[in-house]
């Protein structure tokens, strides 16, 4: 996704994720997913030692679902963070 497995992707990485945009199925709203890795791009951009962001905070994440509008595909962007949450320590 983002080079080797055991490198924790930098806030680079994060801000150029791109995912499927999608009418069917429902997807999650785009500014939601925009706004949670944009905190999560800032969050790794700090001094390790700065850093607070757990990766259950990851993990625990929700996103409004569109209705009527296209929205990221909701199973890309849980693939993503799953792995952020991994790179981030969690096994």
């Amino acid at each position: 996704m983002w080079g080797a497995p055991a490198l924790i992707p930098s806030a680079m990485d994060i801000s150029n994720l791109t995912f499927t945009r999608t009418l069917f199925p429902r997807g999650y709203d785009e500014q939601d997913v925009d706004e949670c890795l944009d905190l999560i791009a800032a969050n790794l951009a700090l001094p390790l030692a700065q850093r607070t962001l757990r990766p259950e905070e990851v993990l625990a994440v929700r996103f409004r679902a569109t209705q009527f509008g296209f929205g990221y595909d909701a199973a890309e962007v849980d693939d993503v963070l799953d792995q952020l949450a991994v790179d981030l320590g969690l096994p």
